[in-house]
C-alpha cells in the first residue's frame, strides 16, 4: 500500500519520543535549532539550545509542554533554557534522561551515577530544587535510559543489549520516590499507547514477538504465539521485527521490521498485514544504502522510525540517506489512505 506523506521537510531534524496529546510539538536539527510544528505541519523557527551536547538518539531533549523551554544534555551535565540562549539553571550531573511533567512544573531526571548505579529525582523546572528522589541498583549493567509518559505515570526505560531491558513505573508522591518493574520477567522498552490511554502494543525483546496489554492493570490482552504465526519470514527476508511502534486510533498499528520498513498490524489478531511503502522514499535494496555490504540484494527502508507527536506522526530518513527529510502525516489524513 502506498502512503503519501501530507507535508515533507528537507533536513534533518529529531524529535522526543512519545510526546503526549496537547503538548506543543518541538523538534530540532544538527545545528540544536529548534523548530515548532504547527497545526498546517509548517515549521515555526523557535531559536536554539544553548550548549547541547548530543550523547544519543534516546536522551537529546525536553521540551515543556506549553512554554518555549527545553532541558537538555550538556558537556558537564545538563540545563534548562529558554529558546533564546538564556540559561534558567544548570546541574553537574550524570544525566541521561529528561522529562517535563504534564504540567511543565517539574523535570524528571534520570542519572547514571555509574554503570551498576541509577538515580532519578523530579525537581522544579524553573529552579532546580528537588522534590522527590530515589536511587536504585542497575538491574542489567550500564543500562540506556529513557523516561516518558504513560496514561496516569511516568515510565522509565532501560536497556541493555542481550542483557535485557525492562520498564519501570515511578511515583514521586512522596520525598522517596517509589518504583516497580511493569511486567517482571519480560523485556519490554518502550510500548505504543493506544490514543484512548486503555491499551498498550509492545515487542518482547528477547522472543521477538508482540504482546498486547491493557492498561494501567497490565493485564495480558494477547500475544503472537511463534515465528510462524507471526510472519516476519517471508520471500523477500523479512526475518525479525523492529522495535518502532505507533497504536492508531482505528486499532491497527504500524510495526517495523528489522529493516526498518513498516507494516499496517491488527493488535487483536496478532497479524502483519499490508507493508505501508511511502511515496517518494520507497525501500531500496540493502547495498544502495549501505554499499559496505556490497552483495545484500534484499530491500530496506529508506526511514528509520515513526512516532507520535500527539495527532502528528512523524518519520525521519536514516542518516546514511543522501537527501535527508522529515515527513509528517496527520493521523486522519493516514488514515484516510488507509481505508482507500
Amino acid at each position: 500500500m502506498k502512503i503519501t506523506p501530507t507535508k515533507i521537510h528537507a533536513g534533518t531534524f529529531s524529535a522526543p519520543y512519545r510526546v503526549p496529546f496537547g503538548w506543543r510539538r518541538f523538534i530540532y536539527d544538527t545545528g540544536n535549532r529548534v523548530f515548532e510544528i504547527m497545526d498546517n505541519l509548517e515549521l515555526r523557527p523557535c531559536g536554539t539550545l544553548a550548549g547541547f551536547a548530543r550523547k544519543d538518539e534516546l536522551s537529546g531533549a525536553a521540551f515543556h509542554p506549553q512554554k518555549e523551554m527545553a532541558a537538555y544534555l550538556t558537556e558537564n551535565g545538563m540545563a534548562v533554557s529558554d529558546f533564546n540562549g538564556t540559561i534558567l539553571w544548570e546541574y553537574k550531573t550524570p544525566a541521561a534522561a529528561l522529562l517535563f511533567s504534564r504540567n511543565g512544573e517539574e523535570l524528571w531526571i534520570a542519572e547514571k551515577i555509574d554503570k551498576d548505579t541509577l538515580r532519578v529525582s523530579v525537581c522544579d523546572a524553573y529552579r532546580g530544587m528537588e522534590n522527590s528522589v530515589v536511587a536504585m541498583k542497575d538491574p542489567f549493567y550500564d543500562s540506556s535510559l529513557i523516561l516518558y509518559h504513560a496514561p496516569g505515570t511516568v515510565l522509565m526505560g532501560l536497556a541493555a543489549g542481550q542483557d535485557g531491558c525492562a520498564i519501570w513505573a515511578l511515583d514521586d508522591a512522596e520525598a522517596v520516590m517509589k518504583h516497580r518493574d511493569v511486567f517482571p520477567h519480560k523485556s519490554f522498552f518502550i510500548p505504543a499507547f493506544h490514543p484512548d490511554g486503555g491499551r498498550l502494543l509492545d515487542l518482547e525483546n528477547d522472543e521477538q514477538l508482540f504482546y498486547t496489554y491493557d492498561w494501567p492493570a497490565a493485564t495480558l490482552i494477547a500475544r503472537q504465539r511463534d515465528f510462524t504465526e507471526a510472519k516476519w519470514n517471508d520471500e523477500e527476508g523479512e526475518a525479525l521485527p523492529g522495535f518502532s511502534l505507533v497504536y492508531l486510533k482505528n486499532g491497527q498499528a504500524v510495526v517495523q521490521s528489522a529493516s526498518y520498513r513498516f507494516y499496517l498490524f491488527d493488535p487483536e489478531k496478532m497479524a502483519r498485514l499490508e507493508e505501508l511503502v511511502i511515496d517518494g522514499f520507497e525501500p531500496l535494496p540493502t547495498k544502495e544504502i549501505f554499499p559496505r555490504l556490497k552483495d545484500d540484494e534484499s530491500l530496506c527502508s529508506q526511514l528509520v522510525s515513526l512516532e507520535r507527536m500527539g495527532d502528528v506522526l512523524i518519520a525521519r530518513t536514516g542518516k546514511e540517506i543522501k537527501n535527508q527529510a522529515l515527513l509528517l502525516f496527520t493521523e486522519d489524513e493516514l488514515f484516510r489512505q488507509i481505508m482507500q
